[in-house]
C-alpha cells in the first residue's frame, strides 16, 4: 500500500511538471514583449524641422483678370476634398475659358500669387545669435495650404542643428506677417492666422492633419519635449520598413503620401500639387473628370505602411500671450524686421501701431523644454534563459530533480536496458554451443576412431 501511494504521488507530480514545462515552452514560442523606459540626459538634442503655412492661399494684391480664372484649379490641386463646393461655384467661369495651358504654368502662377517667404517671415533668430537666420534659411514646401516654408528641412544643405541649452533663448524665434488685408474669399476656411508643424527633417509636414494653429495678435510659445520609441521587428514585434520611391528615409507619413501619389498616377495619370515626384500635375480636365470622382479611392485605398522601428516625436506644448503692449515704440517694431516704409503706410491710414501688429503679426518661439528625453524600448519579456530557469524550478518543485539527477536517472535507465539486452542475448549463444557438441558426439558414435 505504501509503495502504491508513493507511485501515485510520483506519477502525479511528474504529469504536473510536464504540463508546466509545456506551458512555459508555448509561452516562449508566442514571443512575449515588454516596454522598457530609459531616461537620457545628453549634452544636446537635435532640433526638428519646422514647417509654417499661412491660412491664406493667394495674396489679394497679386490677383488680376488674367489669372483669376485659374485660381479655382490651383485650389483643387492643393486640397481637392475641401474645394469641391468652391469649384462648383466657379465652374461656369472655368469652363468659359480655354485651360489648355502648360502644366508648369501652375507652379509659376502659384509662385506669383502664393505666399512669399521674404514677406511672410519678417524676423528670424536661432540660438540667440544675431544674423543667424533669415527667410533664406527656409525652403519652399507645397502642401494643402499652398506655399509653405520649412526650417531645418531635409533639402537644406546646412549641417544638422542641435539645441545645446534648454529655454526659448536658445531655440528658434520668429515674427510672421500674415497680411490680413491680403486674404481672399477663396480660402476653404474662414480663419486668419498660420499653421505650423514640428516634424523630422526627412518627414513630410502633413500640415492638414497634424498642424498647430496660431491666431493673429498672439505670441505663441511651443515647448518641445522629445521622445523616442524603438520597436522589434517580426516575429517579435510588428514594426518594419521598406524603401520609398520619393524619400531617402522611411517614415509612415511619407509612405502614405507616396501611396496616394502612386494611386493618383495609376488612376488618372497625374498628381496634385502637394504630392511628391516628377509626374505631370493634373490639368483641369483630369481633376474634374478623374481625380474628383476617384477621390475616396485615391485617399483611402489600401497601402502597406508599417510602423517604423525607430519612432520619434517632439510633442509641442503650447502657451499663448497677447502682443504687443500698448506702449510699444517704432524702434522696437523696426528691430523685429518691420520696415519703416510699412510703418509710414500705417500712419497714413490712421491705424495705430498696436492694432496693426495685432491684426497682422504672430510671434512664435520654438524651443526644447529640457535637455532630456525618454526612450520607450520594446524588449523580449521572456527569453530562452528564463525558460531554462523555469523548467529547472518546476523539476525541483514537483519531483525534486536537477540536471545531475536527470543525468543520473538517464544513466541508470541506459544501464538497465543494456543489461536486459545482454540477458536476452546469452541464451541464444548457449543453444548454439550445445548444438555443436551434439553434432560432434553423433559423428564420433557413427565413425569411431580406430585404435
Amino acid at each position: 500500500m505504501r509503495r502504491l501511494l508513493w507511485m501515485i504521488l510520483t506519477v502525479s507530480m511528474t504529469v504536473i511538471c510536464l504540463i508546466q514545462c509545456i506551458d512555459r515552452v508555448l509561452y516562449l514560442a508566442s514571443n512575449p514583449t515588454r516596454i522598457v523606459l530609459e531616461y537620457n540626459m545628453p549634452h544636446q538634442i537635435r532640433f526638428p524641422a519646422v514647417t509654417i503655412c499661412n491660412y491664406n492661399r493667394f495674396r489679394n494684391s497679386t490677383i488680376n483678370q488674367s489669372n483669376r480664372h485659374r485660381l479655382p484649379h490651383l485650389l483643387r490641386l492643393m486640397s481637392p476634398w475641401h474645394t469641391q463646393s468652391t469649384a462648383r461655384q466657379l465652374n461656369s467661369r472655368v469652363q468659359a475659358i480655354n485651360t489648355t495651358h502648360d502644366r508648369q504654368d501652375d507652379l509659376k502662377l502659384l509662385a506669383q500669387v502664393g505666399e512669399q517667404a521674404d514677406i511672410f517671415i519678417k524676423y528670424c533668430i536661432w540660438n540667440n545669435q544675431p544674423d543667424s537666420c533669415s527667410a533664406e534659411n527656409f525652403t519652399l514646401a507645397y502642401t494643402e495650404y499652398g506655399n509653405c516654408f520649412t526650417f531645418n528641412g531635409d533639402l537644406v544643405g546646412n549641417a544638422t542643428l542641435y539645441q545645446k541649452h534648454a529655454g526659448r533663448s536658445h531655440g528658434l524665434r520668429l515674427v510672421m506677417n500674415i497680411e490680413a488685408d491680403e486674404y481672399t474669399t477663396m480660402n476653404p476656411e474662414p480663419d486668419i492666422g498660420l499653421k505650423f508643424r514640428i516634424h523630422e527633417p526627412d518627414e513630410p509636414p502633413d500640415i492638414e492633419a497634424r498642424g498647430v494653429a496660431v491666431p493673429a495678435g498672439y505670441h505663441a510659445f511651443a515647448r518641445l519635449k522629445y521622445n523616442e520609441a524603438i520597436f522589434l521587428k517580426e516575429p517579435f514585434g510588428k514594426c518594419n520598413s521598406r524603401p520609398l520611391q520619393y524619400y531617402h528615409h522611411y517614415t509612415r507619413t511619407g509612405c502614405k503620401l507616396e501611396c496616394k501619389t502612386n494611386r493618383s498616377i495609376e488612376i488618372c495619370g497625374c498628381r496634385t500639387l502637394y504630392m511628391p515626384g516628377s509626374a505631370p500635375i493634373c490639368t483641369d480636365k483630369q481633376m474634374n473628370q478623374c481625380f474628383i470622382h476617384n477621390l475616396d479611392k485615391i485617399e483611402n485605398g489600401e497601402c502597406y505602411c508599417p510602423t517604423h522601428c525607430i519612432w520619434s516625436s517632439y510633442d509641442p506644448k503650447m502657451t499663448f500671450a497677447i502682443m504687443p503692449t500698448e506702449t510699444i515704440t517704432r524702434e522696437e517694431v523696426i528691430a523685429l524686421g518691420i520696415s519703416a516704409d510699412e510703418l509710414q503706410a500705417n500712419t497714413v491710414i490712421n491705424e495705430s501701431l498696436t492694432n496693426h501688429l495685432r491684426k497682422n503679426f504672430i510671434f512664435l518661439d520654438i524651443y526644447m523644454e529640457k535637455l532630456k528625453y525618454r526612450t520607450a524600448k520594446q524588449d523580449l519579456s521572456y527569453t530562452f534563459n528564463a525558460l531554462l530557469s523555469d523548467i529547472g524550478g518546476q523539476l525541483g518543485l514537483f519531483i525534486g530533480a536537477s540536471i545531475l539527477t536527470m543525468l543520473e536517472i538517464g544513466e541508470y535507465l541506459m544501464t538497465k536496458i543494456l543489461s536486459l539486452c545482454k540477458t536476452l542475448h546469452r541464451p541464444i549463444k548457449r543453444s548454439r554451443n550445445e548444438t555443436a557438441d551434439f553434432i560432434q558426439t553423433s559423428n564420433l558414435k557413427n565413425n569411431p576412431v580406430p585404435v
